[in-house]
């Protein structure tokens, strides 16, 4: 989360944040978040709920609403990236990945739902301008 978080910042300040977090940012999430086994469950299940939801609904048409691109497909693909990163999302995931990281997204990669939000990305992200010159 740290180089996640602190991409595009100075050196210093990524060591800074790469420095506390563990001491502050992480102990004051857990607790805020509720970032603990039964939050993660709940978690989880919501996350099938959502990607259940978009793999059914997009079956027909392959939108959420109607037979086009709309604000439907554009909140579902944001808030499911989590879940199901591509190519062409703007804040990629540092490599290597952490354990964590990798058994969540793993958890995820073969659900149609997953398949569906990538799809959405793919096809209507394009590429970021920030990207394509150089900035973050």
């Amino acid at each position: 989360m740290a180089d996640i978080w602190s991409a595009g910042c100075s050196p210093t300040a990524r060591t800074l944040y790469r420095t506390l977090f563990p001491l502050v940012v992480r102990p004051l999430m857990n607790v805020t978040m509720q970032i603990n086994a039964v939050g993660a469950a709940a978690g989880c299940a919501r996350t099938a709920e959502a990607l259940d939801l978009v793999a059914r609904e997009s079956a027909t048409t392959g939108y959420l609403v109607g037979d086009q691109f709309s604000m439907a497909d554009l909140c579902a693909a944001s808030v499911l990236q989590l879940a199901a990163p591509s190519a062409e999302y703007l804040a990629p995931f540092p490599e290597p990945r952490p354990p964590g990281v990798a058994a969540w997204l793993a958890r995820w990669s073969g659900h149609p739902g997953a398949a569906d939000v990538r799809r959405m990305y793919h096809l209507h992200r394009g590429k970021s301008h920030a990207l394509a010159n150089g900035g973050a």
